[in-house]
């Protein structure tokens, strides 16, 4: 067995995060006020990459997960992340491998694991538990899986068992190989769990307006107005706002804002030196630069200013 590598990083800008996660197809929206501390230790091995992540402020984050590979989630807490805009359930493992992407909000305080495993390698240790499953039935399936409390306790365990070993000078190669069979047994039999989570009719008529009203802003986000992406979702401006903070917490305005801050911040921190703030403010819809540099300040805990030369040209 090749000797896994093992990472450890922090972060103060979700940047960094996203550039740390550039194998994925990600967006990561912070909605609320305060800097920013998280951290993401990896044991990338040829048989698995898992992942423990924390942060301390509230994100959307969507996307899609790297291709060839199935990956799943396990989070300390399920009240601690709302899964395809519902709350996820306390024996849930998430299921970042649909169709259509994943779509979630983590909480403050939000911490989690994440396991990937090559999909042929996923197909192969299915088949031979006996379990027989596609990775077209994978991407098919529920959004969440019911997994027993006893197997969650062991995957966390085991999550933290490898960060352990791995991070030593020296470390058993067998205990390392044992760990990791021992958890692709245990995702291969929680995804083989026919148990799945669904949503209450009305709720999910909510939050399929709310999809629509995220499909209207991300594709035109400094130019449309409230009334367009209500009149887009096709609902009342009281069930757009009650979806909105169903799932995020905030209501369609504020996500809008905070959508319009995070632009104007990869702007300037990719800028190279070479914009105005002026510039960067009227192009993300911010027309009145006093109340920009206030409401960014609020966001990220730093001025535009201090973004743009703070940067390590």
């Amino acid at each position: 067995m090749n000797a896994p590598a093992v990472t450890s990083s922090t972060f103060t800008d979700s940047e960094e995060w996203s550039a740390v996660l550039s194998d994925w197809n990600l967006q990561f929206r912070q909605l609320d006020c305060g800097p920013l501390q998280a951290s993401i230790d990896r044991v990338i091995s040829s048989k698995l990459v898992v992942q423990r992540v924390q942060l301390s402020r509230r994100f959307h984050q969507c996307g899609f997960a790297p291709h060839g590979v199935l990956t799943f989630g396990i989070p300390d807490l399920g009240d601690s992340i709302k899964w395809y805009g519902d709350s996820a359930h306390k024996r849930s493992m998430m299921n970042f491998n649909r169709r259509n992407g994943f779509d979630a909000v983590s909480e403050v305080g939000f911490a989690a694991n994440t396991f990937s495993i090559g999909s042929v390698a996923f197909e192969q240790e299915a088949s031979a538990m006996g379990m027989p499953m596609s990775v077209d039935q994978v991407t098919d399936s529920a959004e969440q899986f019911l997994v027993g409390t006893a197997d969650l306790n062991r995957m966390r365990t085991i999550v933290s068992g490898l960060l352990t070993v791995t991070a030593r000078d020296t470390f058993s190669e067998s205990i390392v190989e044992e760990l990791q069979n021992d958890l692709i047994q245990l995702l291969v039999q929680s995804v083989a769990n026919p148990d799945a989570l669904t949503a209450k009719s009305n709720y999910t008529q909510r939050q399929q307006a709310a999809d629509r009203a995220l499909e209207l802003i991300r594709t035109s986000t400094n130019t449309s107005t409230l009334g367009e992406i209500y009149e887009y979702a096709g609902v009342s401006y009281r069930t757009l706002n009650r979806a909105f903070k169903e799932r995020f917490g905030v209501s369609p305005k504020q996500y809008i804002v905070a959508t319009r801050l995070a632009e104007a911040r990869r702007a300037l921190v990719s800028s190279q030196g070479s914009v105005r703030i002026t510039d960067v403010a009227s192009n993300w819809g911010f027309w009145h630069l006093g109340r920009f540099a206030r409401d960014y300040k609020r966001m990220f805990g730093e001025l535009p200013s201090d973004t743009l030369n703070n940067r390590d040209w």
